[in-house]
């Protein structure tokens, strides 16, 4: 018996795909698939001239944070240096605005019920918070600061004991950042044991996904994406964002950097979401190698309908 479904755009450039069926009866019926994705780039990532970030016990001492109640029952991050930054402090997570340092914060959970503040009597005693510099961020590089310290839960206060540092790369147009960081054997680079993650830093995005297992269940989504992707030999890794044109824009408005949603796609972007993808594939006795991918993904079939 024959397939009765035929596809009847094959190699055809249109965005939509149409397709014929054959009923029973004989008639032909056709039906509306998804649209393809429409690729607008593509471009290789050079791993081995990543920067390296390196870890310090001096750079972090004078940086803190702390957050603070309002009178409309929201809060507020407070921080000793200008970052566009995630806070992390047990459970509860929050994200900043755009510069200044201090605006209103969104608090980021995946559980039903959000976790109250962490202030008061008791709470956890440790806190990480990590960014981007605002005034060390361009085109070509973006400075990413990670610190990890103790958090006082009466005066609501983190204060950092060590700091990350490093100057993340451009990747793709200002648009994705890239560096590696070593997570186990760092002391010794030549030890079998030695291993590196990819960490990616892109617009705020509204779905992600990647191989690593920590980022479906508590993927870091909010004022910015992260996504790391372990650098293992013998395997391979990937990473996949959905972007709407609004994040792309405020993104690399904060960078300075010139593409903007329409210089990539003429159509109209309220329906439609950039899809940046990164692949990675680390032999087990070759360099790795990495590729990303960049294309325009329909969402919403009639735009009026679409999210602005």
């Amino acid at each position: 018996m024959s397939d009765p479904t035929h596809v009847a755009a094959i190699g055809s450039t249109s965005a939509s795909t149409s397709t014929s069926r054959t009923s029973l009866g004989g008639n032909r019926v056709a039906i509306q698939a998804a649209p393809r994705p429409d690729v607008v780039d593509t471009f290789d990532i050079d791993l081995e001239s990543l920067p390296l970030a390196r870890q310090s016990t001096e750079q972090g001492k004078s940086a803190s944070f702390t957050l603070r109640y309002l009178a409309d029952g929201s809060y507020q991050i407070g921080l000793t240096e200008e970052l566009l930054v995630e806070v992390e402090v047990g459970p509860f997570r929050a994200f900043n605005g755009q510069h200044p340092s201090m605006q209103e914060a969104v608090e980021m959970s995946l559980f039903p019920d959000p976790p109250l503040l962490p202030c008061g009597a008791s709470g956890p005693g440790f806190a990480s918070w990590r960014g981007l510099r605002l005034s060390k961020w361009s085109e070509q590089t973006a400075e990413f600061v990670e610190h990890d310290g103790r958090f006082d839960p009466v005066a609501c206060r983190g204060v950092a004991e060590t700091t990350l540092t490093v100057d993340a790369a451009s990747i793709w147009r200002s648009a994705i950042y890239a560096f590696r960081r070593c997570v186990e054997a760092c002391a010794a680079p030549k030890h079998p044991s030695y291993r590196e993650e990819l960490v990616l830093i892109a617009p705020r995005a509204e779905w992600v996904v990647s191989t690593d297992e920590r980022t479906p269940t508590r993927p870091h989504v909010g004022a910015f994406s992260r996504v790391a992707l372990p650098l293992v030999p013998g395997r391979a890794a990937a990473a996949l964002l959905h972007v709407t044109w609004r994040d792309l824009d405020d993104f690399t408005k904060m960078s300075g950097g010139s593409v903007r949603w329409k210089d990539l796609y003429e159509e109209s972007a309220r329906s439609r979401r950039l899809a940046l993808s990164i692949e990675v594939d680390v032999p087990e006795h070759e360099a790795p190698r990495a590729m990303g991918f960049v294309s325009v993904v329909r969402f919403v079939e009639d735009e009026s309908r679409a999210v602005r």
